[in-house]
């Protein structure tokens, strides 16, 4: 990945990062799905 990053610049940055975000808020969102079902 590092290679990559390198090779890319800025626009795999950035791409990377909207993705670890996804990955972030979709984290989020299994969370409370699983806490709901657990509570509901």
């Amino acid at each position: 990945m590092a290679l990559s990053l390198t090779k890319g610049g800025n626009i795999n940055l950035s791409k990377t990062d909207s993705s670890l975000k996804n990955i972030i808020v979709g984290l989020g969102v299994c969370r409370s799905f699983c806490y709901s079902l657990l509570l509901g």
